[in-house]
């Protein structure tokens, strides 16, 4: 053994020993205090301690273990980073600390749960590595010698603890065996993908392992694989006697094994292809002197050979199958549902097994993912009939394809319009669509959920259908456009031409909303950070042109009914960009409009009224109006309440707007509180660490920042600031960690830092917003604090001028004040989850 080989069986051992002392000190630190997310950890430790205590019976001095040195040293070095989140895990989610500390240590928490569980990911890749190398070294010392009777498995993959054993179908394979007429026998299991036939073929190895002497499996789904399989056989044949690397020597080396031998062989080649090694292994295993088995499974009837057809699974069998681990209670109806599917789905085991792992995970009644199959199933064999229809090319047969796909993906409309052409909603043949819905609410089937989007109260509506199809289309040309300044220009023209042409109410309604569609679809695409500063100039033209064109034509709460979806949607849009650009005035106009609208036609709704009333929360409190930004969370609160509202994020929404309530009305333990709340209500909802979460980390690091806490205050942005560089998709976020590090560089005199981190952020404005806007006059006023304490009042003036900063705000020492947190910037960071459907 040379000197590298001594050290790499050392360093071997001595992960081993340390491997199994981190999984026993694991074990006992999740055991100090209960935590249901440790507590499920557990069982895993256990487990991959008992894995590597195997390896100790190894003699890892042998070259064939040689490897393990590199994986077990891997394996320490994540299970000591594993060791250290666990503790730090721990320590966050202790409630015996300050109230602020815990605040800080409830968001940390949400972030070391998710590292805890993408390091325990790493872990087990090792872990399998481990594991398969233990199962070939047993299936090596299973193999017989040459000259042996005894049996022997090779290369036999892991048996499924959930397959249903088909024995009929194994009768059937073992009868053609037994009565082929040939002394050596090669047969041909065939079918279609997910039949079964690996399952089968490994089902029949463990069968009749006992009547040969070697049973032998070898993926060939391509000659490499063959080779290799071959080659490691032959190698094991010799037990190092040879080393044999090409197929020639290695077939060669077992026909002269085969010569010897008493009894026969059986081989399997799975997923055998297009290959062209079979005839010589044949030649050189079948000798003719012992009743060998060769068997194939493939997809495709092989032209050679006898060939067996797998069918498909007995309707008892995929019963079987499909509520093998339910831990549903099941009456006759549930039966018969389950039966149901079954056949539906074909007999395939793949499909059944899938199904079983969805009905397990989702916990729906069986009828209930029945009618949603049916419906996704009807959908699919009505699109494969009209694809093989001959269509026209006009806009109407362009929607009814797109539709057709949206039946089947039900997931995100607007990708499937991006093929249309032609903007003319006008067009859209509205019967097709009815009269499907119609034709499927009478036969009492599956209804696609899009279909929401057309209907009042459950009844088809001509009106919403308009404005659906208009919202898609609007969104689609958004989507293809090239040159977006191009199209804004042409749909401003295209309204006025409408204004000045003497055309009837309803067409001009649809000129003012097919206006509002292209703005809003527009605004809703990406973050309002993105936008260059002369695109933002144009929209805000077009928004005033169509506010006052909405002022002008939509004035009666027939209009309001009519339109309802659209008006909330493009007028909260539209109002909250205003108020981001300094039009405040004009925004509050605009919401208030739409709010005593929609209020005095349909009452406070939730599913009306909640966007609208977020909207002036916000411009009040960006406005330091603080009682009726109360008021109008208050309401909706109590909105989404009556409407027992279950969406997690609408829930969410009131709570945030209390936390910056409070916040700016100096009550700061109750904001901690709050936040708090936000983040544990969100984690719980949807067990993410992204975006939103990290918008709750900055929040609490601004309240931390006010309290002069600036060591926690670090960590939270700290951790904020990583999430936003991972990301690109909220770059108002990664304005605001930017702003709150220069903060906290100014706060603890690190001034140099602080001048070049707000220089940069002015900078940014300049180019995306201008000179004349909030945010410009706030940063300056506090880049002008920097200057003034490292004692250079001229450019301290200057910032202050620029700024606009009156004689007490000059005197003010450096701090943050909740006034300073601009509302503009946490409302951009928590765009990123909505779409332009969901106004």
């Amino acid at each position: 053994m040379s000197g590298a080989e001594f050290v790499a069986v050392i360093g071997a051992i001595s992960s081993v020993i340390t491997i199994v002392e981190s999984c026993h000190k694991i074990t006992k630190i999740i055991r100090q205090g209960p935590n249901e997310f440790l507590k499920n950890l557990e069982p895993h430790i256990d487990l991959l301690a008992h894995d590597i205590q195997q390896l100790r019976r190894l003699d890892l001095r042998s070259p064939r273990h040689i490897f393990l040195n590199g994986v077990l040293g891997g394996c320490k070095g994540y299970l000591e980073q594993l060791t250290t989140l666990i503790e730090e895990y721990k320590e966050a989610t202790n409630t015996n600390v300050p109230y602020s500390k815990r605040f800080v240590r409830a968001l940390r928490a949400s972030k070391l749960q998710k590292d805890i569980q993408n390091t325990w990911t790493i872990i087990s890749e090792y872990r399998s590595t481990i594991t398969l190398h233990l199962a070939v070294h047993n299936s090596i010392n299973a193999l017989p010698a040459p000259n042996s009777d005894t049996k022997g498995l090779f290369g036999l993959p892991p048996r499924n603890d959930k397959h249903i054993r088909r024995q009929n179908v194994l009768d059937t394979i073992l009868h053609a065996i037994r009565n082929d007429n040939s002394r050596s026998c090669i047969l041909s299991i065939f079918g279609v993908g997910g039949i079964g036939k690996t399952q089968i073929a490994l089902d029949l190895c463990y069968q009749v392992q006992h009547q040969y002497s070697v049973v032998v499996w070898i993926r060939a789904d391509s000659d490499v694989r063959i080779t290799e399989s071959i080659t490691s056989f032959a190698n094991l044949l010799s037990k190092g006697g040879r080393s044999l690397c090409t197929m020639e020597d290695s077939l060669a080396f077992i026909k002269t094994v085969a010569k010897t031998r008493t009894r026969p062989w059986f081989f399997v080649f799975d997923d055998y292809g297009s290959t062209t090694a079979l005839p010589s292994i044949c030649s050189a295993v079948m000798d003719g002197c012992q009743q060998d088995v060769v068997l194939t499974t493939q997809r495709d009837k092989p032209s050679w050979g006898s060939a067996i057809e797998i069918p498909p699974m007995s309707e008892d069998d995929g019963l079987q199958l499909l509520l093998r681990d339910s831990l549903l209670s099941l009456g006759p109806d549930d039966l018969n549902s389950a039966r149901h599917l079954v056949r539906d789905l074909g007999g395939l085991p793949l499909a059944v097994a899938q199904m079983a792992a969805y009905l397990n995970s989702s916990g729906k009644p069986i009828h209930n993912v029945l009618q949603e199959f049916l419906g996704t199933q009807h959908t699919l064999s009505l699109t494969e009939r009209q694809r093989q229809s001959s269509y026209s090319s006009s806009l109407d047969d362009s929607f009814k394809l797109a539709f057709q796909e949206i039946r089947i993906a039900d997931t995100n409309l607007f990708d499937f319009l991006l093929q249309l052409s032609v903007f003319d909603p006008d067009g859209v043949n509205e019967s097709l669509f009815q009269n499907y819905f119609l034709s499927l609410r009478s036969r009492g089937d599956y209804l696609p959920g899009y279909y929401t989007l057309f209907c009042r109260n459950g009844e088809w509506s001509s009106e919403q259908f308009l404005d659906a199809t208009m919202r898609l289309s609007a969104f689609s040309v958004i989507q293809m456009s090239s040159e977006r300044d191009t199209l804004l220009i042409q749909m401003h023209r295209l309204t006025q031409g409408a204004l000045l042409k003497s055309v009837d109410q309803s067409i001009l309604l649809r000129e003012v909303f097919r206006a509002a569609a292209i703005i809003s679809a527009s605004l809703s695409m990406e973050d309002w950070e993105g936008f260059a500063l002369s695109y933002r100039r144009l929209l805000l033209g077009n928004i005033r042109q169509w506010v006052d064109m909405r002022t002008c034509h939509i004035k009666t709460p027939s209009h309001v009914r009519m339109h309802s979806g659209i008006l909330e949607g493009y007028q909260t849009d539209m109002a909250t960009f205003l108020a981001f650009n300094d039009e405040e005035e004009l925004a509050e106009r605009l919401l208030l409009d739409a709010l005593q609208l929609q209020s005095s036609e349909l009452g406070d709704s939730a599913t009306l009224t909640s966007t609208t009333m977020v909207s002036l929360a916000n411009l009040y409190l960006e406005a330091t109006d603080l009682d009726k930004a109360e008021t109008f969370t208050t309401r909706l609160a109590e909105v989404n309440q009556q409407a027992n509202v279950s969406k997690p994020s609408l829930q969410l929404v009131p709570l945030l707007l209390r936390g910056q309530l409070e916040m700016r009305r100096g009550e700061l333990g109750k904001a901690l509180q709050t936040f708090q709340n936000c983040s544990e209500f969100y984690g719980t909802a949807f067990g993410a660490y992204d975006l939103i979460m990290s918008a709750f980390l900055v929040n609490g690091a601004e309240i931390l920042l006010i309290q002069g806490e600036l060591e926690d205050a670090s960590q939270l942005l700290y951790d904020a600031q990583c999430i936003a560089q991972a990301s690109t998709d909220s770059l108002s976020l990664t304005c605001r960690v930017k702003w709150n590090i220069a903060r906290l560089s100014a706060l603890k005199g690190e001034y140099v830092r602080a001048v070049r981190n707000y220089q940069d952020l002015i900078e940014d404005c300049r180019l995306r917003f201008g000179t004349q806007n909030p945010r410009w006059r706030t940063l300056h006023c506090e880049l002008g604090d920097v200057y003034r304490e490292l004692g250079i009042p001229a450019k301290s003036e200057d910032c202050y001028r620029n700024g606009s900063a009156t004689v007490a705000r000059k005197r003010r020492p450096v701090k943050v004040e909740p006034t300073d947190i601009s509302q503009a910037l946490l409302h951009g960071c928590f765009r990123g989850g909505r779409t332009f459907l969901d106004c």
